[in-house]
């Protein structure tokens, strides 16, 4: 396609593209309900005049894949007791652009020297506990140095911008549990309290956490690089006409 046949968006697609890229990562839950609220906002012809997400993702990737590179992709996250879908744009192309990791320009040499650490382990391991996270910062190769405190905030800035998580099936399991104590509770304490034990849960240094989606989606290349075999990738969607 040349740029003379790129034609701009609807103004529903658009604005659903700015919320995706906002959000980085965005759930199919989330992106079902972003897509509603668009539709009462603008209205269905302001959304290509269809409320089917994957129509939608289309037809955006149409126009945004041949001006920037870029698409909007899925993600199938089969980890959990159930498959959840993630939505996100990425750059599907293994070129320097790509490779140009997320984390080039957010962080100094050490500290990107961690997260390459950290990052490879979670592909041999699949998971760790936070404090063994955090105690790799011994294991940098030499010429790197990060202090405690340092690998204490990057393994939260990682959580906070979601490239980590807590392992989702202990998420599985906590949400269980959760839900046999405030079974005669009513919802909204119940919502308040599962909302603090996730706090105090993702700041334990005993919790186990994983890469997120949002790694394997904007990462793919990065993590391939470190040794993550093909098979061992979750599944993608792409949506293309």
């Amino acid at each position: 396609m040349s740029s003379l046949d790129i034609q701009p968006l609807p103004a529903g697609q658009q604005m659903l593209l700015q919320r995706l890229m906002a959000n980085h990562v965005m759930s199919n839950d989330k992106a079902k309900l972003a897509v509603s609220s668009l539709l009462e906002e603008v209205g269905e012809d302001a959304m290509g005049s269809t409320e089917n997400l994957s129509q939608i993702f289309s037809s955006i990737n149409q126009q945004l894949n041949p001006a920037f590179g870029l698409e909007i992709v899925t993600m199938v996250d089969k980890s959990g007791e159930k498959a959840v879908k993630y939505h996100a744009v990425v750059n599907t192309q293994c070129d320097d652009v790509a490779k140009q990791y997320s984390f080039e320009k957010a962080f100094s040499a050490h500290e990107r020297a961690f997260i390459r650490l950290l990052m490879q382990r979670m592909v041999e391991e699949g998971s760790m506990k936070r404090k063994d996270c955090i105690n790799l910062r011994s294991t940098l190769n030499k010429g790197f140095k990060l202090s405690l405190d340092d690998a204490e905030r990057m393994v939260q800035v990682l959580l906070d911008e979601e490239w980590l998580r807590v392992s989702a099936r202990q998420e599985d399991s906590d949400d269980d549990e959760e839900e046999e104590e405030d079974g005669e509770n009513d919802g909204t304490s119940q919502s308040s309290r599962k909302r603090q034990k996730k706090k105090l849960r993702r700041e334990s240094v005993q919790i186990k956490l994983e890469l997120a989606p949002r790694s394997f989606m904007e990462l793919s290349h990065y993590l391939s690089d470190l040794g993550l075999e093909e098979e061992d990738m979750p599944q993608f969607l792409f949506h293309r006409h």
